[in-house]
């Protein structure tokens, strides 16, 4: 049998660490962190950080449909896709305008529904093409 060395003890104490107070971090004001960055967003159009105001009036702000379009578009411009390079630079600057116009004609979201369907079911076919691959 082995005997037990009395000085392992010793040395299992001196390892801990000391205890030290826990201290209050400073992660900014409240809006910054509730709200995300204020980049594109007006307030009270959108409860999300990044700009996707045309889905959001069509599907709603936390539709799944908004979320995917919104990834899908991003995950495109990282890319480097050549369409949504020039597609999404327009939505900054125009996207807004267009959906105040929808929410106040809603005769007019028809149209732009065919177009933002067309980017789930692209958005769909690829994230659930990669679903597939990482449960292969």
């Amino acid at each position: 049998m082995k005997k037990a060395n009395p000085q392992s003890g010793k040395e299992t104490q001196l390892s801990k660490k000391v205890y030290s107070t826990p201290q209050l971090a400073n992660y900014g004001n409240v809006t910054q962190v509730t709200r995300g960055g204020s980049k594109g967003v007006a307030d009270g159009m959108s409860g999300s950080s990044k700009p996707c105001w045309i889905a959001e009036v069509l599907y709603g702000v936390d539709a799944p449909r908004t979320r995917l379009v919104r990834a899908w578009l991003i995950d495109s411009y990282e890319r480097h896709d050549p369409i949504v390079c020039i597609a999404l630079p327009l939505y900054s600057r125009f996207g807004m305008a267009v959906a105040g116009l929808l929410q106040k004609h809603p005769i007019l979201k028809p149209l732009f529904r065919l177009l933002f369907d067309r980017a789930v079911k692209s958005a769909h076919k690829i994230y659930a093409g990669r679903a597939v691959l990482l449960q292969s």
